[in-house]
């Protein structure tokens, strides 16, 4: 499934490490708190995006930078 997926978006989970490593691109999302941090949990990879909101505030991550990583992607 992650595979054949144009695209995935997920939180801070194996899921987007698993989608990464089969070349799928990935939207990471990512609270900016240190034991959440993506420096230490992100996937990795040429088609991987991470977005972080400036403040522990997920609702910060508006549906249209969401769209604008895709489109990047």
């Amino acid at each position: 499934v992650l595979g054949a997926a144009k695209a995935v978006i997920v939180p801070s989970t194996g899921i987007a490490h698993l989608a990464a490593s089969l070349g799928t691109p990935v939207i990471g999302l990512y609270s900016p708190v240190r034991v959440q941090h993506p420096r230490r949990w992100a996937a990795r990879g040429p088609q991987v995006k991470i977005l972080m909101p400036p403040v522990p505030n997920m609702n910060l991550i508006t549906s249209q930078e969401v769209v604008k990583a895709l489109q990047q992607l």
